[in-house]
């Protein structure tokens, strides 16, 4: 074949063009053309490729500009696909297509993420082998064993799988929905219970515990000895907390709320399929902190004088009661049925980079202008120590402005707008990306959230149509 001039068959759309043409990008598929090639026929002398003909005319355009322009008209992963089988490097893509073709990978990765965090993908359909086909290429042997496994799997623990579904899955069935609701409903009296504890409103004598004689209970003291303790020794909600119990109403219903809470956490550990996930999950986390905190903090409430005999146990049930205002995280279980809920959580699940990119830009800054700020206002007794200015440093920069500590001195002035202004800059940066992963991950949940939609519905007409 001495000519110069070549003939290509692609899809039976005949190409023709030169050899020296398909040498102007070497290694690629049709440089290396002859006639040992599986696709020349030697009876025609023309080349036969089962491939798109529309296509094919821009890969025959790249080797005549020497780089390559992505179609807006064809999905960027089909011609993506089209240059690895003519083995043309992805290095030649013009950089005008940059965005389309990688734009539409970081969607996908969203796609993917919003999948694999789907509420329903395990258990009502497999997502991810619906949308990404490549991943369902199964030999049928093997899926047919994999049927068998599970069926096994489903006879031996199918009563615990049924339990399972019940707690954490809402869409399950109606008890199951019920049951969401109704412990929504406990977590949100669990919180009020929790807002007006120590409301004067809803404390009466001790009752919970008897009284030793020589305790200081507020309600045996007549008005100049218990505003002595009050003024003197100790605040108002410490005598509140010390000296009465709460409402007999509220105490039952706190207790209700520990022991719901508690049942509900022993059971989900008993049935979960995958014990260590489940402890890998911050949501169950939060849980098992939350009945801990509760079974002390009513532990020590029936038995107040231990409080009075050690000051550090005393700190200790304050500390436990603080913990014991995670429940209203619980709350968050309205991601099972408030999908934007969900994705809110994941959002800044996948922007971990950027809040520690904004954690660690912002701490750098509290520590620079915490030392101007220092050096600044040395003559003056506003700032005595670093720490102090550390700390106005963080009110500045987040705008708060307390006015506790503030600068007096010119070169402080000027410390302190500059500081003001750098802080809403530093802050705005990174959130603004934040903002941005939100975006498109809600923007993907809602296609795939429709796209979900329509196939059942086209399930169910198919269905009906049997």
């Amino acid at each position: 074949m001495g000519s110069d001039n070549i003939t290509i068959f692609v899809g039976s759309v005949q190409f023709k063009t030169t050899r020296s043409l398909l040498k102007a990008i070497d290694g690629t598929l049709l440089s290396d053309l002859d006639e040992t090639c599986n696709q020349y026929d030697k009876e025609e002398n023309v080349y036969n490729f089962d491939r798109d003909p529309e296509l094919f005319r821009h890969i025959l355009n790249s080797y005549r500009i020497k780089e390559v322009h992505i179609p807006r008209t064809v999905c960027p992963f089909v011609y993506k696909k089209e240059l690895q089988f003519w083995k043309i490097p992805i290095q030649l893509i013009a950089p005008c297509c940059w965005q389309y073709l990688y734009e539409s990978e970081s969607n996908l990765e969203d796609l993917k993420i919003v999948v694999n965090e789907d509420n329903n993908y395990k258990t009502n359909w497999n997502a991810k082998n619906y949308i990404f086909p490549e991943t369902n290429l199964v030999p049928v042997t093997e899926k047919k064993q994999e049927k068998e496994k599970s069926s096994s799997n489903e006879g031996k623990d199918g009563n615990m799988s049924k339990v399972w579904m019940f707690l954490e899955e809402p869409g399950s069935s109606t008890a199951a929905k019920i049951w969401y609701y109704f412990y929504i409903f406990v977590v949100l009296v669990s919180v009020v219970l929790y807002l007006i504890w120590l409301d004067p409103s809803f404390r009466v004598p001790r009752y919970l515990s008897t009284l030793s004689e020589d305790s200081a209970d507020v309600l045996r003291l007549n008005s100049s000895a218990y505003n002595y303790l009050k003024t003197s020794l100790y605040n108002e909600k410490i005598m509140m907390a010390g000296g009465t119990d709460p409402h007999p109403v509220m105490f039952i219903l706190d207790v209700f709320s520990f022991v719901f809470f508690t049942f509900e956490l022993f059971l989900s550990i008993c049935v979960c399929p995958n014990k260590k996930e489940y402890f890998y999950d911050l949501y169950n986390l939060i849980k098992i902190i939350v009945c801990i905190s509760m079974t002390v903090t009513l532990g020590l409430e029936i038995n107040k004088d231990i409080l009075k005999e050690d000051l550090s146990v005393a700190r200790f049930m304050i500390f436990c009661r603080a913990l014991t205002s995670l429940r209203l995280l619980l709350i968050f279980r309205l991601r099972k049925i408030f999908n934007s809920l969900h994705i809110m959580l994941v959002a800044l699940k996948h922007s971990l980079k950027e809040l520690m990119l904004l954690l660690f830009t912002f701490l750098v800054l509290v520590v620079i202008y915490a030392c101007l700020i220092f050096s600044a206002e040395i003559e003056s007794d506003m700032f005595p120590n670093t720490q102090l200015t550390m700390w106005w440093a963080v009110i500045t920069m987040t705008t708060v402005g307390y006015g506790d500590f503030y600068p007096v001195s010119t070169f402080g002035y000027i410390g302190g707008v500059v500081c003001a202004i750098n802080g809403i800059i530093v802050l705005a940066l990174p959130i603004a990306a934040i903002a941005g992963v939100f975006s498109n991950l809600f923007s993907r949940n809602s296609e795939f959230q429709s796209h979900k939609k329509a196939s059942e519905e086209e399930k169910q007409i198919l269905a009906a149509t049997k």
